[in-house]
């Protein structure tokens, strides 16, 4: 089964208040101002996507819809913990080893686990975000110069997207639940909910490089937006942004980053090549 994506601009402003389309190069100064003013400013987070016509589905939702996994006799909340499982034996219980030695009791935390997933590119139910709007670009524009799928999707395919959230809209509405650990029963009802302790996902230099952060979506089906809109419908609740950005600019994109640091090499740190 295929993953729904936006048909075209008037089905994702639908979904996503405050969605702006910019196809002209003039326009990418404003953009990048206004991502200036963002982080100052603090209270936003981002997520950067290199096709506009994604919704926010995490690793392990794609994994569970695209196989058909909900026809077969598998429950979702047991296939992914059995993800979890494998990955706390893994080379002779290694992550938890590594855990235990910040002496939190972290090696028995879920949460702390999926980051490290996460960043190894292992199903997880997390979906990354950042604090820093050019980070959240960086993901965006990389690789975004031709089509990932195959449905003519209108013009829409032709454009990548920098997601906005309101974070201090986020963190006090009643759904947004706080959780320090995660466990099954969480994934019975569609929810997203935030991380209330940074040292639990700040345990590899990628998350710490990226200034990532992550939210966690229960459901087994709907994206991530379609939970949020579900728990609150008024439109001035709506605290999505986002910005549409063409493909053809992508290029400018990424020379504007590099003039201001945002590189792979700076968010993906090698430690062999520290002292080189």
């Amino acid at each position: 089964m295929k993953l729904k994506n936006y048909i075209n601009f008037d089905d994702k402003a639908n979904a996503v208040l405050g969605t702006k389309v910019i196809s002209d190069s003039n326009d990418l100064d404003s953009i990048f101002n206004q991502s200036d003013c963002f982080y100052k400013k603090k209270g936003y987070i981002f997520r950067g996507v290199n096709e506009a016509a994604f919704k926010m589905f995490s690793s392990f939702q794609r994994y569970w819809i695209s196989n058909d996994l909900k026809l077969s006799d598998k429950n979702y909340s047991d296939s992914l913990f059995s993800e979890l499982e494998k990955a706390k034996v893994w080379n002779n219980e290694l992550l938890q080893k590594f855990l235990a030695k910040f002496g939190k009791n972290y090696e028995n935390n879920n949460i702390a686990y999926y980051s490290i997933m996460q960043h190894y590119r292992i199903r997880t139910p997390l979906v990354d975000f950042t604090y820093n709007p050019f980070t959240a670009l960086f993901f965006a524009c990389e690789n975004a110069d031709s089509c990932y799928y195959d449905d003519n999707f209108n013009e829409i395919r032709n454009f990548f997207s920098l997601y906005f959230i309101h974070f201090e809209w986020f963190i006090n509405k009643s759904f947004s639940k706080i959780v320090t650990d995660i466990g099954k029963e969480e994934f019975l009802h569609n929810n997203v909910y935030q991380l209330a302790n940074n040292e639990l996902i700040y345990n590899n230099l990628n998350v710490i490089a990226q200034e990532g952060l992550f939210l966690i979506n229960t459901s087994s089906e709907l994206d991530l937006i379609s939970v949020l809109k579900s728990k609150d419908t008024t439109e001035e609740q709506r605290f999505f942004g986002c910005y549409n950005i063409h493909k053809s600019l992508a290029e400018e994109v990424r020379e504007n980053l590099k003039k201001k640091g945002i590189t792979k090499e700076l968010l993906f740190p090698d430690l062999s090549k520290m002292l080189r």
